[in-house]
């Protein structure tokens, strides 16, 4: 069973909002154009509306959009031309085209010991067979769009890149790095992997696990995991890698990080009496930093009396918590607050 085909209207928004950085370009509509129809050209029953495609069509344009803004920025400062910025484009509009059966942990946790055999196996072979074949794939949608256009929209050597970006472009699944020397290939895994901090992206991922998408706590919990899965594959990497953005995380680029933190910092939560509190994504477990001083006479004692009255928040300075081995942060507040309604 294929999944619904969007209608042409909504296909057009999708990739006019995505494209927005370059509204103001007098290049904007050959660009459009182009992606419009390389991405009316992948839906059908075999590519992303395929029963296995896992992710919704406005995943494809949310990862395009993140690389329309990475690839703006490459453009502006005259680190990539205009074939560039298309290969850009193209490489994230492709980049799924070949969808198979995402094998979740919780699949993984809830196997049988002979089930999980098969599940690790299948989820091995799957990765490769969603990075090789939608290489091939996606070179039959290139040269279909050039013969669609009657002209040479991309180049034999640009269709070649375009192609082995996609051919590595989840190699970190089988702990393998993205090479720092292939610059598109960082900026498209950068792209691609900022979806899980999109709303869109945790509701996608709360789904697949059958949990509730509008559950609020289910979200805070989600893109805790996910963030921290961010943090794991950091440790791929070597110094000699980078250079990275921060410590903790795996950006390289500079775009992409800032999206990060824009995305990141939609995750604040504030509570009802006007504190700001932030998703520290170093740790394990959910922690909320106090960032106003709301709660005043933290260091006399009165912090722990005022904190109940909010009841959505809770301090845990004990010492035998978890929490008082964390080194505090500077210009924060060494006490911490874990938000009971998730925990």
């Amino acid at each position: 069973m294929s999944l619904p085909k969007p209608s042409d209207q909504m296909r057009h928004n999708l990739i006019m909002d995505a494209l927005m950085p370059f509204k103001n370009d007098n290049f904007f509509d050959e660009l459009s154009s182009i992606c419009e129809r390389l991405f009316e050209m992948e839906l059908n029953e075999d590519q992303l509306l395929n029963e296995n495609s896992d992710n919704p069509i406005e995943h494809h344009t949310t990862v395009l959009a993140h690389m329309a803004e990475i690839a703006k920025n490459e453009f502006d400062k005259g680190r990539f031309n205009l074939d560039q910025v298309k290969q850009a484009l193209a490489v994230a509009i492709l980049h799924d085209i070949c969808p198979v059966r995402k094998i979740t942990e919780g699949m993984i946790k809830e196997a049988s010991p002979e089930q999980l055999y098969n599940l690790k196996r299948e989820r091995d072979s799957s990765v490769l067979v969603h990075m090789e074949k939608g290489a091939e794939m996606a070179r039959k949608k290139l040269l279909g769009l050039n013969k669609s256009f009657m002209r040479e929209v991309f180049k034999e050597q640009e269709i070649d890149l375009i192609c082995n970006v996609i051919l590595i472009h989840d190699n970190p699944k089988r702990n393998l790095k993205i090479p720092k020397n292939n610059s598109m290939a960082v900026m498209l895994r950068e792209a691609d992997r900022l979806w899980m901090v999109t709303l869109e992206g945790v509701c996608a991922d709360l789904d697949r696990s059958h949990k509730d998408p509008k559950d609020y706590k289910a979200q805070f919990k989600q893109v805790v995991k996910n963030m921290k899965r961010f943090k794991e594959e950091r440790k791929l990497y070597c110094d000699q890698d980078g250079p990275f953005c921060d410590d903790v995380l795996f950006f390289r680029n500079p775009t992409a990080k800032n999206i990060f933190d824009i995305l990141h910092s939609c995750w604040s939560k504030e509570c009802r009496f006007c504190v700001n509190f932030e998703i520290d994504y170093d740790i394990e477990l959910v922690l909320f930093y106090c960032r106003k001083g709301c709660f005043t006479g933290a260091d006399d004692g009165n912090f722990a009396d005022q904190a109940p009255f909010c009841q959505d928040f809770i301090l845990d300075n004990r010492p035998e918590s978890r929490w008082t081995k964390i080194s505090p942060v500077e210009n924060l507040y060494d006490e911490y607050l874990v938000c009971s309604s998730i925990l």
